[in-house]
């Protein structure tokens, strides 16, 4: 699946996606944070893990991420152009 994200604010991508790329169609003055909201096991209380941020990233900049374990969200903090695929 394919998601395109032009604005700011935090966008649920998938839940447990087996592979995900993240790409910069534009340049962007600012910041992607990438985190993922893992659930609670017998042994672990639920938790919002950063996976990564991407400072000031420029055109073609690409982010792979794989076997996430829960709910992957992408948050710019500026108006931005991304695609964000996952299987």
């Amino acid at each position: 699946m394919n998601t395109r994200i032009t604005a700011s604010g935090a966008a649920t991508i998938a839940y447990k996606p087996r592979r995900t790329r993240i790409s910069v169609n534009a340049a962007l003055t600012g910041t992607i944070t990438v985190t993922e909201d893992v659930p609670a096991t017998p042994t672990q209380a639920a938790a919002t893990v950063t996976i990564a941020v991407l400072t000031n990233p420029g055109v073609g900049t690409v982010l792979e991420l794989t076997q996430s374990q829960g709910t992957l969200k992408v948050n710019p903090s500026t108006t931005c152009d991304i695609t964000v695929s996952t299987e």
